[in-house]
């Protein structure tokens, strides 16, 4: 028994829907990694969360386009769905939790050195740094002194 070429290409358009959804929440699941790394401000995930979801628009668009000639179905919607649950139920726990922990211990691997370079080259320039500022300290006050006896002075003539 032979399935006909429409059945055929509404099957491989479900198969291609159920992955675009699974790939969509993969690329959120990097995005919520690269969030665990390095910390932002809430404009910015702000910011980031809405050009993700004008990049799933888009991707989405492009599929139906491709696809199915630009027709939403219902279906393909569906096998989003679908995609998007399963793929966060099942597998993003394990993405997530395992390369989060593996990516943040080699981020911290590679910052320490970089910190400690920095601590050290730095240091001189704190050294420094307390000195000019303890004698800009010193001449404001010295300075300070002067214009209040200049007004002294003046307030006597």
């Amino acid at each position: 028994m032979s399935v006909s070429e429409g059945i055929h290409q509404e099957f491989v358009l479900l198969l291609m829907a159920v992955a675009a959804g699974s790939a969509l929440v993969m690329v959120y699941d990097v995005l919520r990694i690269f969030r665990c790394m390095i910390p932002h401000p809430l404009v910015v995930t702000a910011l980031e969360d809405v050009l993700y979801w004008i990049g799933c628009a888009a991707a989405v668009l492009i599929l139906l386009y491709q696809y199915n000639d630009g027709a939403v179905r219902g279906f393909v919607i569906g096998g989003i769905l679908l995609g998007m649950f399963v793929w966060n139920q099942y597998v993003s726990p394990l993405t997530v939790g395992v390369l989060g922990h593996i990516l943040h211990r080699i981020y911290k691997v590679v910052t320490r050195p970089i910190k400690f370079f920095f601590k050290i080259l730095l240091k001189p320039v704190r050294f420094v740094s307390k000195y000019i500022k303890r004698f800009f300290c010193y001449v404001m006050a010295r300075v300070k002194m002067g214009v209040r006896a200049l007004k002294l002075a003046l307030c006597k003539l």
